[in-house]
């Protein structure tokens, strides 16, 4: 789903909750000043002074695009402060710097805080299906599906290699990690190493993409004993599954993982790390999964046939995943990872965590949400409509009244399409 923000869900409910009352207005000023906001396109024929008086102007947009003053501004509008034969708005207070040609501006009824509030409160309640790659270890900020806005600095860059977040080759979510090297065989790898036990038997995962003509390899290394444990290697311009068989060695506690360029200035692409074991075993479940009711399944993804390079690289999405068998194991609210659970073996296919996982609450107008803004715009619509029904009389308030309803109906079916009640038919779902 592409990602929308808090400004074009704001444009949606402007257009059709102010739709009759006034014309509703976003629109490009044509010039302006600390104390004024031109829009020739407005040159509203018949209009009065009074028409927009003590409605709300939002700067929405700095032209220049670096988000300098007036961008986000509020002010009222004077009365009296709307010029028909120019198009020119007067705000009561003066903006902190003069507004400008090719400036974004929107007039509104309802402080527009209000409605950006609603709309946080709305994205804050919504729970989406996500994956993440079940792993016996979570790492720093939850990073092991690349997902976090840190991800640069929740991986250790002591290897050399400079990380960034990539969000145009991605294999499972809205991003995932480029690492590009300066010198050869420069690498990442965790931010904080994993503790293990000697002769434990377990598996590494990766998902790999590599820059054509470029090179990466996946190790598990013995930290104890500084030493390779096994490799995986990739050359592919397209994702790849490298996955490793890691037998502990004798004397080894703690292993690392890392992702490494061969070549000086190989770009390569990860996603989805993660280890686990090669039988039944009870694993941590990521800190935003808070409730049991979150989690939806637990599945394994078979390894497709193996990559040109025949080194414990297997070409992505060839196969169709399974559930595999899981329940609740413990609980306990006071963790900062709340909940644990154990899943049957899959052997070296890839296990992952299918739950409904709450899009962060955006920051900034142009912060990315990553939901259907129309559907966005019904929840807050349903608030928005009560709100003017409340300054409204006779057919005008019956009319916004239905409004809410039906926006709130749409909300609530989306609601529970996106959260059903769990049932105890749930695949893979072992009820104890």
């Amino acid at each position: 789903m592409a990602a929308t923000n808090v400004k074009a869900v704001r444009a949606i409910v402007i257009k059709r909750a102010y739709a009759g009352r006034h014309s509703p207005i976003i629109s490009t000023a044509t010039g302006g000043a600390v104390n004024s906001v031109i829009d020739s396109a407005y040159a509203i024929p018949g209009a009065t002074t009074d028409h927009f008086g003590y409605k709300i102007l939002k700067i929405a947009t700095d032209a220049g695009g670096a988000g300098a003053a007036p961008e986000g501004e509020v002010r009222y509008i004077s009365e009296g402060g709307y010029t028909v034969a120019s198009g020119t708005f007067t705000p009561s207070v003066n903006f902190t710097a003069a507004v400008a040609s090719g400036d974004t501006y929107e007039v509104h009824e309802i402080h527009p805080d209000e409605i950006d509030n609603i709309i946080k409160a709305k994205v804050r309640n919504l729970y989406t299906p996500t994956f993440f790659p079940m792993s016996i270890e979570i790492f720093q900020n939850d990073a092991n599906d690349m997902e976090p806005s840190s991800i640069a600095t929740d991986y250790a860059t002591t290897g050399g290699a400079a990380l960034a977040t990539e969000s145009t080759i991605v294999h499972n979510g809205a991003q995932s990690l480029k690492a590009t090297c300066n010198v050869a065989l420069e690498y990442f790898s965790l931010a904080t190493v994993i503790g293990v036990n000697a002769g434990q038997q377990l598996y590494a995962g990766a998902s790999c993409y590599v820059t054509s003509g470029d090179d990466a390899i996946f190790r598990a290394w013995d930290t104890t004993n500084g030493a390779s444990i096994d490799s995986a290697t990739s050359d592919e311009p397209s994702w790849m599954d490298l996955v490793i068989p890691v037998n502990v060695p004798s004397g080894c506690e703690q292993l690392d993982l890392r992702g490494i360029g061969v070549g000086s200035n190989d770009v390569t692409y990860w996603d989805d790390i993660q280890v686990w074991r090669q039988g039944t075993g009870v694993y941590p479940l990521p800190s935003w999964i808070t409730r049991k009711d979150q989690v939806v399944d637990v599945r394994a993804f078979r390894l497709g046939t193996g990559g040109p390079s025949n080194d414990l690289d297997y070409r992505a999405n060839e196969e169709r995943s399974y559930s595999l068998q899981w329940g609740f194991e413990r609980e306990d609210l006071r963790a900062d990872k709340p909940l644990h659970i154990w899943v049957e073996g899959c052997g070296q296919d890839r296990p992952y965590i299918i739950a409904r996982r709450a899009l962060s609450e955006p920051t900034s107008d142009t912060s990315s949400i990553f939901f259907d803004p129309e559907i966005i715009a019904e929840g807050v619509l349903s608030e928005v409509y009560e709100m003017l029904a409340g300054r409204s009389t006779g057919d005008e308030k019956a009319r916004l009244q239905r409004e809410a309803r039906e926006s709130l109906r749409k909300w609530r079916n989306t609601l529970d399409e996106l959260l059903p009640t769990v049932e105890r038919s749930t695949p893979g779902r072992v009820w104890v």
